[in-house]
This record gives structure tokens, C-alpha cells and sequence, in this order.
């Protein structure tokens, strides 16, 4: 005798004798009973339940369910989904095992991972809690690629094995790629890298080359990339660089890799780059890259056609709280930047040079800043250096009142850009500056916020400039054109900087913020 149970069968009705006669008895029977199932079949839901508990929990749907109660098997059957962790699995029918997580699953499979990767097949058999199973009629996406295959597996460890694979990040239709890779055997561990052995590129649909062996890294990008172009400056262009590893561990995440760029503007000629990067397991990371051309197509402001620029980024978290920065950049002129890093120049229109150290706490931070200027084509500010501390919105006591300052300490050294003629005297000077705010937050009607706030802020230099101004007269004597002298007064002025006595400045703020 068969132990299956259907969720949609309702037990036969049991007669018992009474004085009715057998047909009527039959009859009354026969109404009870299919009344009784049409009222069964209209109020039952479609079927959800949860195997297990905890991070061991499995979340099943469907439109239909029969047990197998001795083995642990369900057969499951339109619009199934399995959830399980990070996954899920979807088909028209699966046969799940809730005591050892199999999975048959068959027309329309769908399995998505956290990671944004999709696997669609006619088939698919998998082991839901070991992440390992069999398929056919492959159907993979995973940014940024697109894998098809007639079989595959799934490993443990979440890795795509699959033969005769078709490749491609081209969006297009299956069958429709303008570009793709044809492997005889593939391995693709979605956001990691992908392997293949036996490929034949292809564009729109013809074959050029052959690769016994193809590796792309999906984590750090190695290897040759191409960016064609046109720019009204530049022309049209072609960028290449290739990118590979010196050193790479992936346990620790550290690596060392180096990236040669080799560019060709039409209009302004080869340009030749190197970018080194690293990142270390003490959470320090960074980069150093130099960039040089011979330019074919000067500025008008610019004279040397050497033109390069070398520039030098590093990030070190000391501990969990302290951090240290680095930032260096030089440059052969002041539009190199411009003309060839726009997107840097937008950001940074002259290069900021500084070392810095930030201490956090849940209070307060503070740190210190040393800002220098590398090119003397420049016109900036240095700090050498600057400390600061900010203390965050604190309340005094229990009183509802809040405190929040900045306070800073600076050395200014202005230096002017030695193109001037004639060129100003450096300056330099002491500065303190301290911003202390008060503020009691209310709330009023149990939702408008009024937040009144009394600040003062009072900044302290150790010198100042007074400009003054002179102006000198003299009569000039000239000849018109025809001959005759002729006379006039010619004025002239001058403003010269001249140091003066120390000055405090100081402001009041009163505000209300209401939200």
C-alpha cells in the first residue's frame, strides 16, 4: 500500500447504517460527499511550509505538495520556490528532500545566489545546503558575463564547471552576441575570475583566434583593455593599458600589481604611463603612477612639449580609530591635468600635496595637517603645520542643552606663483580659530521640531596686512603729429602690502532651525 498523501484528497465519507434505505443512502452520500470536496478544494491555499530553524531554515512555496513521509521527500509542482540562505531555486516541478536538502528541479530552472548571479536550465540536481549539484541547458549571468553550456556542476564552493560554454558580456539575445568566447571547458567562480581552456574568440560570428588557455581576474581586472574615442582636443584616440599582478594573495587580500598604459591621441601623440597598487593586511593601501608625453599640440601658455606628471596616494588605518593619509602630485606645467585628467582637474584644479593624521572617538576627534606646495607655477596656501580638534553635539548634563565646537591651529605660509612679475614676498602668519555653539532642541505639538541655537566664533591672527597705496605725478612732454609740443600731467599708483599688528575678529550667531 502506497504511503503517498495528497494535500488536495479529502478522505472518503464512512456510512453508517440507519433507517434510510441503501439508494437513498447512497445519494444523501454522494451530494455530502462532493459538496464537501468542492468546499475543501475552493478554501485551500496554495502550499508553504518551513523545514528546519534558525540559519538551517528552509522556506518552501508551491501550488501543489505530496509527501513521502518515511523518506523526507516532496514532490512539488507549479510555481514552486525553494528558499535557503543566500539562495533560491525556482522550476515548475521539484522533488526536495528536507531531510538532506536534494533537489531535482525541471522546465524553467532558476537559480539566483546573493552574489546577483543567475544559473537558468531545462535540469538542475543540487544539494541546497552543500551548494553542489549537476545540470544541463546552462543559462549563467553573472556580472559582468553570460555563460551558456549543455552541462555543468556546481562545487561547495559556489563554482561554475560547465563544457562546451559559450562566453560573452555582449547584452544581445543568445545567439545574437556580436562578440563571444567559445570553450571547450570552463570554471567561473562569479566575482572572483573565470578559466577556460580551448577558446576560439569571435566577432559577429567570425572566428580569429585560438587561446589553449584564457584566465580573467574579476577582482582586480587584469589584463589588456582598449578604449577607442574621439575629443575635439585630442582627436580621435585609442587608450590601451595592461594590468597583471606582482604579488597576490587572495586569503589576505593583499596584492602588488603594476598597470602599463601605452595612448595614442592623434592630435597630440603617444603618451606613455606606469600605475603601481598595492594594499597590505594592516589595511594600508595605495598607489603611485607617472605619466609622460611628448605633445604635439601645445597650449599657447605652455613651452616644454615634455610634459608628465608623477603623483603618489596612500592610506594607512594605524588602528580602528587612527588613520594617516598621504597625497603627493607634481606636474610639468599647470594645465597638464587639465588637458589629459579632467575628471582629477574637476575635483583638484591644483595639486594638493599634504600628510595627514585623524584620531576618532565617539565625542570627539581631532589630528593634524601639513600641506606644501610641490610646483612654484602655483599660487597657494601651505600649512605647516595645522592641528585641530572638533568636539560632536554633546549634551551638558541632563539639562537638554547641546555643546558642538571646532577649534584649529595653523601656521599659513602663502606663497605666490613665481610667473609674477614683480613677484609678491611670501607671507606668513599665526592663526587660531574656535567656533562654539549652543543649542536646546524642543518639540512642540508632538511633531514640530524647533532647535534655537547661540553660537560665537572668534579667529586670532598673529599679523595682518595693510595695503597702502601711493601715487606720483610728472609732466610729459611730447610732439604731435604735426609737429607741435604739446604737455600733460601723467598720474601714476602703486599698492604696496606692509606688515601690521596682530587682530582678533570675532562674530555672534543667534538662529532657530524648525522642521
Amino acid at each position: 500500500m502506497s504511503n503517498m498523501v495528497s494535500s488536495t484528497e479529502i478522505s472518503s465519507l464512512k456510512t453508517k447504517r440507519t433507517g434510510f434505505s441503501i439508494p437513498a443512502m447512497i445519494g444523501i452520500g454522494l451530494i455530502l460527499a462532493f459538496s464537501l470536496r468542492i468546499q475543501a478544494v475552493a478554501a485551500l491555499p496554495k502550499f508553504s511550509t518551513d523545514f528546519g530553524t534558525g540559519s538551517d531554515k528552509t522556506q518552501v512555496m508551491a501550488d501543489h505538495a505530496e509527501y513521502e513521509l518515511d523518506s523526507g521527500w516532496v514532490t512539488l509542482s507549479g510555481n514552486v520556490a525553494i528558499r535557503y540562505r543566500d539562495m533560491e531555486l525556482r522550476a515548475a516541478r521539484i522533488r526536495y528532500n528536507n531531510k538532506t536538502g536534494d533537489a531535482q528541479a525541471k522546465e524553467g530552472v532558476i537559480l539566483a545566489g546573493s552574489d546577483g548571479s543567475l544559473w537558468h536550465g531545462d535540469e538542475l540536481e543540487i544539494n541546497l545546503k552543500k551548494t553542489a549539484g549537476k545540470a544541463k541547458g546552462i543559462d549563467i549571468f553573472s556580472t559582468p558575463f553570460r555563460v551558456l553550456a549543455d552541462t555543468g556542476a556546481i562545487t561547495e564552493d559556489k563554482t561554475y564547471l560547465v563544457n562546451n560554454a559559450v562566453v560573452s558580456t555582449c547584452t544581445n539575445a543568445p545567439g545574437h552576441f556580436h562578440y563571444q568566447l567559445k570553450a571547450k571547458r570552463l570554471r567561473f567562480r562569479p566575482g572572483n575570475d573565470i578559466t577556460a581552456w580551448g577558446v576560439v574568440p569571435s566577432v559577429f560570428g567570425v572566428p580569429f583566434f585560438y587561446f589553449p588557455y584564457y584566465w580573467k581576474d574579476l577582482v582586480r581586472h587584469y589584463g589588456l583593455r582598449f578604449e577607442p574615442g574621439y575629443q575635439s582636443s585630442w582627436g580621435p584616440y585609442l587608450l590601451s593599458s595592461y594590468k597583471f599582478p606582482l604579488y597576490w594573495n587572495k586569503k589576505t587580500r593583499t596584492f602588488f600589481d603594476s598597470k602599463t598604459s601605452v595612448d595614442y591621441r592623434l592630435d597630440r601623440g603617444v603618451a606613455y604611463g606606469e600605475k603601481l597598487t598595492w594594499s597590505t593586511a594592516d589595511a594600508s593601501k595605495g598607489w603611485f603612477s607617472a605619466y609622460y608625453l611628448s605633445d604635439e599640440d601645445l597650449p599657447k601658455s605652455v613651452d616644454d612639449p615634455e610634459r608628465y606628471r608623477l603623483r603618489l596616494n596612500h592610506a594607512w588605518n594605524v588602528t580602528e580609530r587612527d588613520q594617516l593619509l598621504v597625497q603627493g602630485v607634481y606636474v610639468s606645467d599647470d594645465l597638464f591635468m587639465k588637458n589629459f585628467f579632467e575628471d582629477e582637474y574637476r575635483s583638484m584644479n591644483q595639486p594638493d600635496n599634504y600628510l595627514s593624521y585623524t584620531h576618532l572617538e565617539d565625542f570627539y576627534s581631532y589630528g593634524m595637517l601639513g600641506r606644501i606646495r610641490l610646483n612654484d607655477f602655483y599660487t597657494q596656501v601651505e600649512r605647516l603645520p595645522e592641528a585641530w580638534f572638533n568636539l560632536n553635539s554633546l549634551e551638558l548634563g541632563t539639562s537638554g542643552i547641546y555643546v558642538e565646537n571646532a577649534t584649529a591651529a595653523s601656521f599659513l605660509n602663502k606663497k605666490f606663483d613665481e610667473r609674477f612679475d614683480p613677484l609678491p614676498v611670501d607671507y606668513d602668519v599665526l592663526r587660531f580659530d574656535t567656533d562654539t555653539k549652543l543649542s536646546r532642541p524642543f518639540k512642540c505639538f508632538g511633531f514640530l521640531n524647533v532647535v534655537p541655537r547661540a553660537g560665537y566664533r572668534a579667529t586670532y591672527y598673529s599679523k595682518t596686512l595693510e595695503k597702502i597705496v601711493s601715487t606720483s605725478s610728472q609732466i610729459v612732454v611730447t610732439t604731435n603729429a604735426y609737429g607741435n609740443v604739446e604737455t600733460f600731467d601723467k598720474t601714476t599708483s602703486s599698492t604696496q602690502n606692509v606688515e601690521a599688528d596682530a587682530n582678533m575678529r570675532s562674530v555672534f550667531e543667534l538662529g532657530t532651525e524648525i522642521s
